[in-house]
């Protein structure tokens, strides 16, 4: 166990990573976050095991500032994460659990965002390693003080929380309705002992409104998942095993890099046929990734002939639960010992396989969500998801919804043709008016050949790309030297390609010698600008900017691109300047450094501030435009 950090040392050694512009991040291996298994690795040892939550992410929600800044810089989430921390633990000491639960997962889905893909620098590694660390104690510390769960906590989440209240639930009455109860098949082999009440006696009281969240959602999934079921010939209860993984939810992510409602890792991903680009992930198909799902299920039974073990292997991998089988000298799962997580996965499994298949017997009347019904319709362009949501009638979310493979809101470029979803009764809609979208312009493909002294970081800097995209599109590994004259594709959008003709011919007119700029008016980007430096300094937020210039959460800027300002942006002053916020009620010092766009470590240092819970309404914060 590491040594406990307290929150004053915690926000000085983030400011002196600040200030020492640490910006790589590395695969980190070790108890904090697994990183993904090699291919050998995985055909062993892979499973989806997680020892902490995933972030359940709502990709119709519109993108924050800090995720968008989180997307390209590596130094500014882990600075997020550390002064996340440090709020939770200060939440801690005054016992507000709920403060701190909130914050805990905010620095959990920080970290999980790091692009993992360069391994560069171990030190950086062993900070992560060792902010996880405490993280994961302090968090137990707050689900053990919470007397229950709210609607919006992740399904690892649920399950992280069972481990700590396991015993005290123990001798409670569980609570069923016997004259109601209906007489229930189950093709899973459902065993009612101690361990199982213990959960059910969990989903009804700790858990109750995450759980009664899943029962609705499961609605909208469950006949097709028991469809694919049946057509392999498994047990379909095995399909409500997304309560336990992703609660439904397609876009649950955990910071081990599960994703989906399967939450397949992505080396086991591959192996049962689900690819991964920059343009889709299909981990997140709620059809394909449980097409996977059955194949490997299968496959674990075929290994163990139990299926009891067979979800074990799932949640904690093959190769560790076959090393304790041998070890232990037994199969039977209940006489198993096995890590926490996973001696725990097949009882909540079971609990939440009773209660959803007779759910008035234990006290839940939760009205479940209709099953989602879509036509597919098929593209020869690459086409967004807005305008095909304009196209057949219906909004931007339900054909995000539907498509929720799409990681850019856009179909993909080296996919011809490509199916999307469209709602029910829709698709002569679309057909009729197929011929008028427009191609979209976020997936021009440039062509780079490599010149002397290059490196693919220098390289994914100067397109604006990251380096995990850039690898991917040429199928390149982060340690794969490149030679000179070597072409590498890179993904960008069509302004990036008229960019790299401008650089050809330069454009004669100069740039302007000032950045402040009146409401309204247009901004000329000069070398070295980014939205986040923009944001602040002309008083508004990188997504009204993108709105403003009708850009995507993943466009990039341009030297010489002319940006329109929006409405109520301020001239940016001299150097230094800024201006002044009085905090009102329910203001938060996260709240106020995301609607400025500056990080909470450089709010906190600006003002001398030492604990980011110590703000009072009324209280006058300067707001810096420019650091």
């Amino acid at each position: 166990m590491t040594s406990r950090l307290n929150p004053h040392a915690i926000l000085i050694a983030l400011l002196a990573l600040a200030l020492a512009g640490c910006a790589t991040t590395s695969r980190r291996t070790g108890r904090g976050v697994p990183s993904e298994p090699s291919p050998s690795a995985a055909d062993f040892d892979s499973g989806n095991y997680s020892e902490s939550p995933e972030t359940a992410t709502d990709s119709a929600a519109p993108v924050t500032e800090s995720e968008e800044q989180a997307a390209v810089d590596p130094a500014h989430l882990f600075a997020e994460a550390e002064a996340l921390y440090a709020s939770g633990v200060a939440a801690n000491q005054d016992t507000r659990w709920q403060d701190a639960q909130v914050a805990f997962e905010r620095a959990i889905k920080a970290l999980g965002e790091i692009d993992l893909a360069a391994v560069e620098d171990p030190e950086i590694a062993a900070r992560i390693d060792r902010l996880l660390e405490e993280i994961n104690t302090d968090y137990e510390k707050t689900l053990e003080a919470l007397g229950s769960l709210g609607e919006d906590a992740s399904s690892s989440t649920v399950m992280l929380r069972y481990e700590s209240v396991d015993s005290s639930l123990a001798g409670t009455e569980l609570v069923t309705r016997e004259a109601e109860k209906q007489q229930v098949e189950y093709d899973f082999p459902v065993e009612l002992n101690d361990k199982v009440r213990n959960c059910i006696l969990f989903y009804q009281t700790v858990a109750r409104e995450p759980f009664e969240l899943f029962l609705g959602r499961a609605g909208r999934y469950l006949p097709m998942m028991k469809d694919v079921f049946a057509s392999y010939g498994l047990p379909t209860d095995l399909a409500y095993l997304p309560f336990i993984e992703s609660g439904f939810n397609n876009n649950a992510y955990s910071y081990a890099h599960a994703a989906g409602p399967w939450q397949f890792i992505a080396s086991t991903g591959r192996r049962y046929g689900l690819e991964r680009n920059v343009w889709y992930d299909e981990r997140r198909d709620f059809e394909k990734s449980t097409h996977a799902a059955c194949r490997y299920l299968s496959d674990l039974y075929g290994m163990f002939n139990s299926w009891t073990l067979a979800l074990a292997a799932y949640n904690g991998g093959e190769g560790r639960v076959a090393r304790q089988i041998k070890r232990q000298k037994t199969k039977d799962f209940w006489k198993l010992k096995l890590r926490d997580q996973t001696r725990n996965y097949v009882p909540l499994f079971i609990a939440a396989l009773m209660i959803a298949k007779d759910p008035e017997s234990y006290g839940f009347y939760v009205e479940p969500d209709p099953p989602l019904e879509f036509d597919w319709v098929a593209t020869n362009k690459t086409l967004e998801l807005r305008d095909v949501a304009g196209a057949v009638g219906a909004s931007e979310a339900v054909l995000v919804d539907l498509n929720p493979e799409l990681r850019r809101g856009v179909t993909p470029p080296d996919v011809v043709p490509y199916r999307v979803r469209v709602p029910k009764g829709t698709s002569l809609q679309f057909a009729a008016a197929y011929r008028d979208l427009p191609a979209s312009t976020r997936t021009q493909l440039v062509e780079h050949t490599v010149r002397r002294g290059e490196t693919l970081g220098k390289i994914a800097r100067r397109y604006g790309v990251s380096l995990s995209e850039l690898l991917a599109v040429n199928k390149l590994s982060v340690k794969k030297r490149l030679k000179v004259g070597q072409v590498l594709t890179i993904p960008t959008s069509e302004r990036l390609a008229q960019r790299e003709v401008r650089q050809r011919a330069p454009d004669p007119t100069p740039a302007p010698k000032s950045r402040s700029a009146k409401s309204g008016s247009t901004y000329v980007v000069r070398h070295g600008d980014t939205l986040w430096d923009l944001a602040r300094k002309f008083g508004t937020t990188t997504s009204a900017i993108r709105a403003a210039n009708r850009m995507g959460a993943h466009d990039r800027l341009m030297v010489g691109q002319k940006l329109v300002l929006p409405d109520g942006t301020r001239g940016s002053g001299s150097s230094g300047s800024g201006f002044w916020y009085t905090v009102k009620r329910g203001d938060t010092i996260l709240r106020i450094a995301t609607r400025f766009g500056v990080t909470i470590a450089q709010l906190l240092a600006h003002n001398s501030l030492r604990d980011p819970d110590q703000i009072s309404v009324g209280q006058k914060l300067h707001i810096p435009a420019d650091l």
